[in-house]
């Protein structure tokens, strides 16, 4: 990543991040003293739980991602290839079987000539090509439609997207298998953007293909945050009346203005401890 103030923290000018290895432990409470535990997963990180290595090229792109379990074996890994616009031109992503990884599929991805994704194709380890993906856009440029297709270009499932006046997703509506023919949605997601603090209400509703119902979720979420992005404090509400959730974080940093350690709290009790590694290298 390039030096610059980011949810990484700050880097000092002529350096910049090559890679980061991240690992998660339960966190152990015992005489006054927070001691790091076991290896887990992380409770509320999503970027590998909380298990990750990261690799970066000179232009701060992703180029390697790699995640690995609640005991610490290596699963998966992702090799990112960019093409002269610095987009990603294609994902390898590979499993681990009997301790080596095994490439089980290979994703294209094609833009058109404003730079938008124009489509996107999934091989085998084969080389075969397995499914493609085409997009459609607005004339804001928001994607209002993706079709998947099989081998023979025959259209599998189609999906279509609507916005509200801020450019905000309000609807999404999936057709698929016989469903394209009837155009009877298979599935129907709307979001709603209340006036009184919510993020938003989602409601879904299932077709043909099973019960027709409709889910309603509703929540909020609160975050306070350092000037330099890292999160202090983030609070879960489901609904007004149920208990909020508080989680508060500590940290150490690095030299660079980076955190390498993170204790998280919830509700003042430590339950997880962070570390990352952080490998630098020097900027022309």
């Amino acid at each position: 990543m390039k030096a610059s103030s980011n949810k990484e923290g700050s880097v000092q000018p002529n350096v910049q991040i090559k890679s980061i290895l991240q690992k998660t432990f339960k966190a152990i409470v015992a005489f006054g003293e927070v001691t790091k535990g076991e290896c887990s997963l992380s409770i509320l990180e999503e970027e590998g739980n909380g298990n990750y290595f990261r690799k970066f090229d000179s232009e701060g792109n992703l180029l390697e991602k790699e995640y690995f379990n609640w005991v610490g074996n290596w699963v998966r890994k992702y090799l990112i290839q960019y093409n002269e616009n610095r987009k990603r031109q294609s994902i390898d992503n590979y499993l681990q079987v009997d301790e080596k990884y095994k490439l089980l599929s290979k994703i294209v991805y094609n833009y058109d000539a404003l730079g938008l994704l124009h489509s996107a194709e999934i091989y085998k380890p084969s080389g075969l090509l397995k499914t493609k993906t085409i997009y459609k856009y607005n004339e804001l440029g928001l994607k209002e439609e993706s079709s998947e297709l099989d081998t023979t270009g025959k259209i599998k499932s189609k999906k279509t997207f609507e916005y509200d006046s801020k450019e905000r997703e309000i609807k999404s509506t999936l057709f698929y298998g016989r469903d394209l023919i009837s155009e009877n949605p298979t599935k129907e997601v709307e979001i709603l953007f209340d006036i009184q603090g919510w993020d938003k209400i989602v409601k879904e509703k299932h077709g043909r293909y099973f019960n027709t119902i409709t889910k309603t979720y509703k929540h909020k979420v609160r975050t306070s945050y350092y000037i330099d992005k890292l999160l202090t404090k983030k609070s879960i509400e489901i609904s007004p009346n149920v208990a909020t959730d508080e989680y508060g974080f500590e940290y150490q940093m690095d030299m660079n203005n980076n955190w390498v350690e993170r204790i998280t709290l919830k509700n003042t009790i430590p339950i997880e401890i962070s570390e990352r590694a952080i490998e630098y290298t020097a900027t022309p």
